[in-house]
């Protein structure tokens, strides 16, 4: 596995640490001060849900594996067709002019992300979740299965992961080995605040609220972020290469022209 394709896969990683599951659920349980025990409830947390990605993304390796050694063919020629790439094309161009979607002026941006944070924050619609999650361990590997599953329809970055570490060619020992690796850089953000807050206690807390603050503004609009940057590949795959869609057939192949 070469170097650029590891470093592809750190910066794939540390996107994937961003996201609700793996950094602002486990920043919204580090603010339950109260809760006895609470380092090795979230490190359970954590745990779980590293488990839940390494699974998927063994499943996916898995699959990409024997698609590419029994229909690799078949695969490739489908890839050619000029009907998929025009099918990609449109495709991109919707998740494009979704991401950027509105609201567009800054108040309303910021209206709209408090309201989302206030419904989804440590003491909305989560905020319940949480506190049942805490109170048994069986409950909080329930909450990281649910983040996890909350997850699949937007984690565009793991899957281009998985894709790069299958296309790599390595052994499949090395792919999971890999893999494994992907899955605990995802989460080293999170045991980072772990280790804040233990050595910081109470004197914490005003930052880590100013942070879930921030955070879940940010979440509440990366669902948008990630269809936006998905799109522009995907319209980047679908144009280029000889077999793709030249930006200069479009007008010819919508009006009929030569």
């Amino acid at each position: 596995m070469s170097l650029e394709t590891l470093l592809q896969l750190a910066v794939l990683a540390l996107i994937d640490s961003t996201s609700i599951g793996t950094l602002v659920i486990p920043l919204w349980l580090l603010l339950r001060r109260g809760n006895r025990a609470l380092a090795g409830k979230v490190l359970l947390y954590l745990g779980v849900v590293a488990a839940f990605y390494l699974a998927l993304g063994v499943l996916l390796i898995s699959g990409g594996r024997v698609i590419v050694e029994h229909y690799g063919d078949a695969v490739g020629a489908a890839l050619e067709a000029p009907g998929l790439r025009w099918v990609a094309l449109a495709a991109g161009v919707g998740l494009i002019v979704y991401g950027f979607s509105g609201p567009w002026s800054k108040t309303e941006r910021e209206k709209a992300a408090a309201e989302k944070a206030a419904r989804r924050g440590p003491e909305g619609g989560w905020g319940a979740r949480i506190d049942r999650a805490l109170r048994t361990p069986w409950a909080l590997v329930g909450l990281g299965i649910v983040a996890g599953l909350l997850e699949v329809p937007t984690m565009l970055p793991y899957l281009a992961a998985s894709g790069l570490i299958v296309a790599s060619g390595a052994a499949f020992p090395v792919q999971l080995g890999v893999l494994a690796l992907y899955c605990l850089v995802m989460v080293v953000p999170a045991l980072v605040l772990l280790g804040a807050r233990v050595l910081l206690g109470d004197r914490a807390d005003a930052w880590f609220g100013r942070v879930a603050e921030k955070l879940g503004g940010y979440v509440s609009e990366s669902a948008k972020w990630i269809a936006a940057i998905g799109g522009i590949l995907i319209v980047r795959w679908a144009s280029s290469g000889p077999d793709g869609v030249g930006l200069g057939q479009l007008f010819p192949a919508l009006f009929g022209g030569g």
